[in-house]
C-alpha cells in the first residue's frame, strides 16, 4: 500500500478533527496519516480511498483505532506537576464543600493520560484532609488513549514520573519492584479510570451535578476552538454549583463563556461557577508536615493578592488591553506602528519619542518605546522603560516578557526565566515567553521544561493576535514562529 497522498491526508486531518475535536497541525499529519496507513494495512484494505471510507465509519471506543489514537495524543505527564492548583483545592474550596451536607467531593480529571494527576490529587487529599474517612471523595480519570488508561489502572511507573514527588509520599504510597515503582492502588481506592472521547456528546455521563471540581490542564489547547467550547459547555453542564474548573497556565475562557468567574488563590488562577461570593480562608485549616514544591518562581516579587485578583478578573472580560492599536485620535501612535511594521526602526523610534514628551505615563507609548529599543539592541534603556513601565502597572505581561530578553542579553539568564514566568503568570494566554523560555530551558539542559514550554507557544501562536505578533515576534511572522518551535521540538526529540 502506497503513502497517502495530500488530499487524503486532508481527509484524515478532518476525520480527526470530527471524531476527536483535535487540531492536527501539519508537522504532525504525516505521523497520523502513517499510522492509518498500517491500520488500513492490517484490515486488508488495499485501496486507499475505500479504506478511508471504512475508517469513517468506525466507532471512535475501537481497539482498532488505538494506534492513530496514540498518535494524535500527547502524553506527558509527572507526578506533583502544578501543585498551586491543588493549594487552591485545599485552601478555598474544601472550606467552602465543609458547608455542604453531606461532605461530597467528587473530581474529573479530563484529559489524564496516565494517571499521574489523579493519583497525586487522591495523595494530596489523604494527607492534607484530617477528616478524609468523612468525606465521600471520589476521583475519575478519562482520556481517550485506551492504552494510557490501561497504564493508569495499572500504576506502575518509572522513576522519571515521580521527580518532582516529595520523598514522603514517595514512601508512603509507592514500592519498589525493580525498575518501577508501583502505586499502592488499594490505599488509593477512591481513583478510577475510563476511557472517554471528551469530543463525543453523552448526556449520561455529562450529568447535572455530578462533579465538584473539574481538572482539564494542558488538554483544551489541542482542540478546534468551537470543539473546546463545547467540551467547557459539558463541564459546565455537569458542575454542582458552585463548582471549579482548573486549565493549565497556556489556557484560559476568554472568549468561550460568561458561566464563570475567574478566582485566585497563592499562585493560582482558576474558574468557579455558581453564585458570587468569596471564602475567607479558614486560619486553622489543616496543614502538610511537609513542604510541596512550587513551579513559580520566588525571585520576583508578587503584587499585593487583591491587586491581582482584580486584575485577573479582569482578563477574562476583555481582549489585552496593552497591545496598541490604531487610533483615529492618535494619529502619530498610529503612525509609529505603521513604520514598526514597514521595520523602519529608526523612524518608528523617533516619533515615539516625541509622543513621550507629551505623554511620559502613557502605557502604550512606553511599551511601543520598550519594543523598538529591544529591536534595535539598546537592552539597558529598554530595561530602564520597561521598569518605568511596571512601576504605572506591575501587572503588565508584555514588560516581563522584554525584561526577560534584556536580561537574557545581560547574562543574567536566571532573572530572564523568571521574568518569562511572571509574563506566563500574569497572561497564559501570551505566546512569546513561552517560547522565550522554552529556549532558555533548552540551553540550560532541561528538556522536559523546554519541550513543555515550546509546545505551549506553538499553540498558542495558532491563535495570538496579530497586533500581539507585531509588537513582540521581533520581526517573524506567526509562520516563522511557529516553524522555530517545531524544529527546536525536532531537536530536542533527537537528543532525548
Amino acid at each position: 500500500m502506497t503513502q497517502l497522498v495530500s488530499q487524503q491526508l486532508e481527509r484524515v486531518r478532518s476525520w480527526v478533527v470530527a471524531r476527536f475535536g483535535l487540531e492536527l497541525p501539519q508537522d504532525r499529519l504525516g505521523e497520523v496519516g502513517e499510522e492509518v496507513v498500517q491500520l488500513l494495512r492490517r484490515k486488508g484494505h488495499g485501496n486507499l480511498e475505500a479504506g478511508l471510507d471504512w475508517l469513517e465509519q468506525v466507532p471512535t471506543n475501537a481497539g482498532e483505532l488505538s494506534g492513530v489514537v496514540q498518535a494524535l495524543t500527547v502524553n506527558e505527564t509527572y507526578f506533583f506537576r502544578g501543585v498551586e492548583h491543588l493549594h487552591a483545592l485545599r485552601d478555598a474550596i474544601l472550606p467552602e464543600l465543609r458547608a455542604r451536607e453531606p461532605r461530597r467531593l467528587s473530581i474529573l480529571c479530563a484529559g489524564c493520560a496516565s494517571g499521574e494527576e489523579p493519583y497525586t490529587i487522591g495523595m494530596f487529599l489523604r494527607e492534607a484532609m484530617t477528616d478524609f474517612a468523612d468525606w465521600n471523595v471520589s476521583v475519575l480519570g478519562i482520556d481517550v488513549n485506551r492504552t494510557m488508561i490501561e497504564r493508569a489502572r495499572k500504576g506502575s511507573y518509572r522513576q522519571w514520573s515521580l521527580r518532582a514527588t516529595p520523598e514522603p509520599f514517595q514512601h508512603q504510597y509507592f514500592s519498589a519492584r525493580g525498575q518501577e515503582f508501583q502505586i499502592d492502588r488499594a490505599r488509593l481506592s477512591e481513583v478510577r479510570f475510563e476511557p472517554r472521547n471528551l469530543a463525543a456528546p453523552d448526556d449520561g455521563f455529562w450529568q447535572s451535578n455530578r462533579f465538584d471540581v473539574v481538572f482539564c490542564r494542558n488538554v483544551l489547547m489541542y482542540f478546534a476552538p468551537e470543539k473546546s467550547q463545547e467540551i467547557v459547555g459539558y463541564f459546565g453542564r455537569s458542575l454542582a454549583e458552585p463548582g471549579w474548573l482548573f486549565l493549565g497556565h497556556a489556557e484560559t475562557l476568554r472568549g468561550m463563556t460568561s458561566s464563570f468567574q475567574l478566582c485566585h488563590t497563592g499562585d493560582a488562577f482558576y474558574y468557579r461557577n455558581g453564585a458570587d461570593g468569596a471564602v475567607e480562608r479558614d486560619p486553622a485549616r489543616e496543614t502538610l508536615p511537609f513542604e510541596l514544591p512550587t513551579t513559580y518562581p520566588t525571585a520576583v516579587s508578587r503584587p499585593p493578592r487583591e491587586q491581582r485578583r482584580a486584575a485577573a478578573s479582569a482578563r477574562v472580560a476583555r481582549s489585552d488591553r496593552f497591545i496598541p492599536t490604531h487610533s483615529p485620535s492618535r494619529p502619530a501612535f498610529s503612525a509609529a506602528l505603521d513604520l514598526l511594521r514597514a521595520e523602519r526602526f529608526t523612524e518608528a523610534l523617533a516619533v515615539t519619542r516625541e509622543l513621550r514628551l507629551h505623554a511620559e505615563d502613557d502605557i502604550d507609548t512606553l511599551l511601543l518605546l520598550a519594543v523598538l529599543l529591544t529591536n534595535r539592541n539598546e537592552h539597558a534603556e529598554a530595561e530602564q522603560i520597561c521598569r518605568q513601565l511596571l512601576a504605572l502597572d506591575d501587572l503588565h505581561a508584555g514588560a516581563h516578557y522584554l525584561l526577560a530578553l534584556c536580561r537574557e542579553q545581560a547574562g543574567d539568564p536566571e532573572a530572564a526565566i523568571d521574568h518569562d514566568r511572571t509574563a506566563i503568570y500574569l497572561d497564559a494566554s501570551f505566546a512569546m515567553p513561552h517560547l522565550h523560555l522554552g529556549l532558555l530551558a533548552k540551553r540550560r539542559g532541561d528538556l522536559p521544561l523546554s519541550r513543555r514550554e515550546l509546545a505551549s507557544a506553538l499553540a498558542l501562536l495558532e491563535r495570538e493576535e496579530e497586533a500581539r505578533l507585531l509588537l513582540f515576534g521581533g520581526g517573524f511572522t506567526r509562520a516563522a514562529l511557529r516553524q522555530l518551535c517545531r524544529a527546536e521540538l525536532t531537536r530536542g526529540a533527537r537528543k532525548a
